[in-house]
Order: C-alpha cells, then sequence, then structure tokens
C-alpha cells in the first residue's frame, strides 16, 4: 500500500498517456480507465510543486503550499450522461496552509442509463497550478432494493 502523501501527489501530478503520447493500455493492450491506472503516471517534475494538495498530513506539505493569497478555480470534465457541480466553485486562500472545504454533486442526466463505468476530473487551477481529481461513475442497478 503507497502511503497517502504518495497517492495525494499522484491524483495531482499524474499523467494517463505513455511516453509516445498514446492513452496508458492495460495488459490486454486496450486503452485503460482510471480504475487501472489510478491517477496516472507521476511525473516527478510536477510532484516537486504540486501548489495545492489536499489534506493528508499538514507537515508532510506545508513546504509545498502557495505562499501568497491565491484563488482556485473548479473546472469539471463530466462523465458521460452525468452532471457534477462543485460549491463553492471557487476557492479563496488568504494565507498558505489555510484550508477550504467544497462539496461535489452528481446527477444522471435526463433519462439516461449508465451502463458501464464512466469517468471525469474535477480541476482546481489558480493560473499557475493545476490540480486534478478524478471521477469515476459506477452504474448501479435500480432493481435491487439496499437495506
Amino acid at each position: 500500500m503507497e502511503p497517502p502523501w504518495f497517492m495525494t501527489l499522484q491524483n495531482k501530478t499524474g499523467y494517463s498517456f505513455d511516453n509516445l503520447g498514446e492513452p496508458i493500455k492495460n495488459s490486454s493492450g486496450t486503452p485503460a480507465t482510471p480504475l487501472h491506472f489510478g491517477g496516472g503516471h507521476v511525473n516527478p517534475n510536477a510532484a516537486a510543486h504540486p501548489g495545492l494538495v489536499y489534506d493528508a498530513d499538514e507537515q508532510d506539505y506545508i513546504g509545498y503550499l502557495c505562499d501568497d493569497a491565491t484563488n482556485y478555480t473548479a473546472s469539471i470534465e463530466a462523465p458521460d450522461s452525468v452532471s457534477v457541480s462543485v460549491h463553492p466553485s471557487v476557492l479563496r486562500f488568504k494565507h498558505k496552509g489555510e484550508t477550504k472545504a467544497f462539496q461535489v454533486i452528481f446527477r444522471v442526466e435526463g433519462d439516461s442509463n449508465i451502463d458501464n463505468d464512466v469517468f471525469g476530473k474535477l480541476i482546481w487551477s489558480n493560473g499557475e497550478y493545476t490540480v486534478a481529481s478524478l471521477i469515476a461513475v459506477h452504474p448501479s442497478r435500480s432493481d435491487i432494493l439496499m437495506e
């Protein structure tokens, strides 16, 4: 199992393409999904300066945070047939080490029927740093009663 800081860095500084610019493939040679590769291959240069980090262990990350006041704006690459909203859509930081909370809401669009896993991203950016979190939506069967 990877330490929590590694997974956090990987989620924000990884990429989903191989060294030829092609999508990462699974063991059968077909394009892989985030369920196969997680946050992607780690980009060590980006990992050294991630900008915004998620809550893991504050002391592990404090040296990497932005020094000045900054705003991160959310953008969404929504999974197919799913609408995604983030509240608030802008995180305003006044000082180093400050934390913020946000809520992500998912809705299946109209009469859509999701038959396979679908994927997207929640992206925070302040113009200098970009932090992407993967979104995975797994289909559920409405004929199963949950207790």
